[in-house]
Order: C-alpha cells, then sequence, then structure tokens
C-alpha cells in the first residue's frame, strides 16, 4: 500500500503531542496513520524511528514558521512578536493550545529514553539557533541593541515562550497575554 509519508509522520505527530511518547501504542498510530504495523515498521524500522521522524518535523515545521513571520512582517522583530501571539493565543480559549512537543518529550524520557529526550534536546537548539538568526536580523536592522548577544537573546526568548505557554494553561485574561508578550519585545531593545 502506497501511503504519503509527510502526512504519515504529521498524523503519528498528532498522537505522540497528545500522548506521549510512552503513552502512545502502536494500535494509536496504527489507527491515526490508517497504516498496518508491519508497513509502519517497514517505513520507518521502530516506534523510536517514527517519533524522531515526527520530532524533525515538527522542529521544521516550527522553524518555517518563525521565518515566515518574520520574512512577511515589516520588521524582523515585528515578525518575532507575531510569531509569538501565534503560539499563544489561539482563538478564544488559548488554554487549549498545546505545549512544545519538544518540551513535553524532555520531561517525559529525560530518564527513561535519554536517547530520545537528547534528540528533543537538539531540536530545541536548532530552533534557539532559528531565533538566533533573526535577532542578527533584528540587530542588523537597529532593532536591538549594538552590543546585544543574539544567541542568548534567543535562549532567553525560547523560555520565555515556553514559560508562557505553560502559564496560558491558566486561562488568563488574552489582553494579559498579550501585555506579557509586549514586556518580553521590550525587553529585547
Amino acid at each position: 500500500m502506497k501511503y504519503d509519508r509527510t502526512q504519515a509522520v504529521e498524523n503519528a505527530k498528532e498522537v505522540f503531542w497528545q500522548l506521549g511518547f510512552q503513552g502512545s501504542k502502536m494500535r494509536d498510530l496504527q489507527l491515526r496513520m490508517n497504516m498496518r504495523p508491519g508497513s509502519i515498521y517497514a517505513g520507518f524500522g521502530s516506534k523510536e524511528g517514527l517519533f524522531k521522524e515526527a520530532l524533525t518535523q515538527y522542529v521544521q515545521e516550527f522553524q518555517l514558521a518563525i521565518q515566515e513571520f518574520v520574512d512577511s512582517s515589516d520588521s524582523p522583530l515585528q515578525g518575532l512578536k507575531r510569531f509569538f501571539e501565534s503560539q499563544i493565543i489561539d482563538g478564544d480559549d488559548f488554554s487549549k493550545k498545546p505545549l512544545c512537543l519538544l518540551v513535553k518529550t524532555v520531561t517525559e524520557l529525560e530518564e527513561s529514553q535519554p536517547e530520545l529526550a537528547h534528540y528533543a534536546q537538539c531540536g530545541l537548539q536548532s530552533i534557539a539557533e532559528t531565533f538566533s538568526e533573526c535577532l542578527n536580523q533584528c540587530k542588523e536592522c537597529g532593532e536591538l541593541r549594538t552590543d546585544a548577544n543574539p544567541a542568548r537573546l534567543a535562549k532567553w526568548l525560547q523560555m520565555q515562550l515556553m514559560g508562557l505557554r505553560l502559564y496560558a494553561k491558566n486561562k488568563p485574561q488574552r489582553q494579559e497575554v498579550l501585555d506579557m508578550i509586549d514586556d518580553i519585545f521590550s525587553h529585547l531593545n
């Protein structure tokens, strides 16, 4: 049976994101991917192989989204801010926005599956590098101080995003979250 690999990985990613790696049973993956176990193993080698591919796809989509917001904005900094808003605020009930798949993976698998946790940590580092590249653009445009360290600010920005996503689970008022995003970006320049 032929299948669309990208769509199959996307479907698997949704299962892993919802249930976690350990909570995702082969039957869950089989149903969501509309594939038989033999086809999954033939295509991805193992549940771990499929999970790594799902994480890789997540990172690539995340990086592409950052770059699209930056490229479609009047300034790189405004693009980053719009990206933040898109990641935190989603409709009326943004408490339903899922936590970062990479962060969930690190916390779930740090002790039981350190290799997969490390793989997720590498994904977080790749995303930090994308933030750093965008912050370098900000610096070149004069949106950051001349002595700003884009690599360090990228990690700080990533930490802020992780924290805000978790904070949004407390169901704060929309304006409160927007104000927090304003505060984060006011500290950058």
